[in-house]
């Protein structure tokens, strides 16, 4: 009869494994973790807020999306320039995050082209 030697490190392989193929199963990719470092999160009209918003191919739709997300140091918002929203974005220190004086939270536009075109906030009371 053949023996098998089990190590701590085949162990942990397979565990990992079984973890990589519960992701595909579930068809859901991983959530990045807050210690992973600054992440960017892209908006735009056509996105969808149960997308995870960390591409410009999975972006959030919603500014109230933006707004009920907490961010951390160095986390950047980037709008899609040929978008425009209509309504407030508040975002609140104590329940968005306040980032750092060397890692800001920073919002900015993306698909600007050659124009520099900026995203549009039609702000509203």
């Amino acid at each position: 009869m053949k023996q098998w030697r089990v190590t701590q490190g085949k162990v942990l392989v397979f565990l990992l494994a079984l973890l990589g193929l519960a992701v595909v199963v579930d068809g859901q990719a991983p959530q990045r973790s807050l210690a992973a470092g600054p992440r960017t999160f892209y908006v735009a009209n056509n996105g969808s807020d149960r997308n995870d918003g960390l591409s410009t191919n999975q972006p959030w739709q919603s500014l109230d999306k933006v707004a009920a997300t907490h961010f951390q140091s160095g986390d950047r918002i980037l709008f899609d320039a040929n978008s425009v929203w209509n309504g407030q974005l508040i975002l609140d220190g104590a329940k968005n995050g306040q980032g750092s004086s060397g890692a800001p939270i920073t919002l900015g536009s993306y698909n600007q082209g050659s124009t520099g075109k900026k995203a549009i906030i039609n702000g509203s009371a």
